[in-house]
């Protein structure tokens, strides 16, 4: 009886194994569906992201519908078009990133040739939810008689509302071509910029806000590293230490009010600026802290 329980044990042992072993090997997802969309001529996507109600949102360029303009295309869960959005002008104008907003809306970075300064600069777009344009920013430069390239090819929205764009510039920096930053408030306005490279071309392709408040970029140099082009990351601090200065001014302080962005913008940064990230607090500490706040 019990040769047979100690045998039993092992065949189920091994089958245990042979089902992990089978698990961790696995075998490739099948294809649920696919789609496309566009025309007769050249038509790209280049970012995508899935949506709050379950869908996607596409952006990328047509030279079907338009003659090479942002295309913004919105799919349900299924990949089946909602509708499609055209921008941009009589030249050149490409999308590159796009990102649904905080207000079910999106927003969209890429170059375009037919506003702006130069021959080609970085444009932002944002639009509702139904891909109706709010507004749109060129951000760029020129040098004498030479139309110099920026470019867009990352966009996030950030903490404060805002947005923040990566890419590169021939109109700034040290170099034929530097990696760029570009800080804008919630209404695509320019609050700062920074370029990041050396002598030769550096490009930024992907931006994200970092959990202390900063960015980090990824791209490629050829100013520094080891070969023809490198891997390069950029780590940039926050643009305020003191982050109550940096969302809420004086007339904010004791005796008066603040909002409800406001509030979750410190409530936020009071859990970043401690290691312990799950926390059970009580209203009345809750209430303690604002206080502490108000009176600093």
């Amino acid at each position: 009886m019990e040769i047979k329980i100690v045998l039993m044990c092992a065949i189920l042992f091994l089958m245990l194994i042979f089902v992990d072993i089978g698990c961790a090997d696995g075998t490739a997802p099948e294809e649920e569906w696919n789609k496309t969309f566009g025309g007769t001529y050249g038509d790209y996507a280049n970012s995508v992201q899935q949506t709050t109600d379950g869908g996607y949102i596409l952006a990328g360029y047509t030279w079907s519908y338009g003659g090479s303009d942002f295309w913004l295309v919105k799919t349900d869960s299924n990949g089946n078009e909602q509708w499609n959005k055209t921008f941009g002008g009589t030249y050149g104008d490409f999308a590159y990133s796009v990102q649904q907003t905080i207000d079910g809306g999106y927003i969209l970075a890429g170059n375009m040739a037919s506003y702006g300064a130069g021959s080609s600069d970085s444009w932002l777009v944002k639009t509702d939810s139904n891909g109706n344009e709010q507004w749109n920013k060129t951000f760029g430069g020129t040098y004498g008689d030479y139309a110099y390239m920026d470019y867009a090819y990352s966009v996030r929205q950030t903490t404060d509302g805002g947005y923040i764009l990566a890419g590169s510039t021939e109109s700034y920096g040290a170099g034929g071509s530097d990696s760029w930053l570009v800080k804008t408030d919630s209404n695509g306005n320019e609050q700062w910029n920074k370029t990041f490279g050396g002598t030769y071309g550096d490009y930024a392709y992907s931006v994200r806000q970092t959990t202390d408040g900063g960015y980090i970029l990824a791209g490629y140099t050829r100013s520094y590293g080891a070969g023809d082009a490198d891997f390069w990351l950029i780590k940039v601090s926050r643009e305020n230490n003191d982050w109550k200065n940096e969302w809420v001014g004086e007339e904010s302080k004791a005796g008066t009010t603040i909002t409800t962005n406001e509030l979750q913008d410190i409530i936020h940064h009071w859990l970043d600026d401690i290691s312990v990230r799950e926390h059970i607090i009580s209203i009345s500490d809750l209430q303690e802290m604002i206080d502490i706040w108000l009176s600093g």
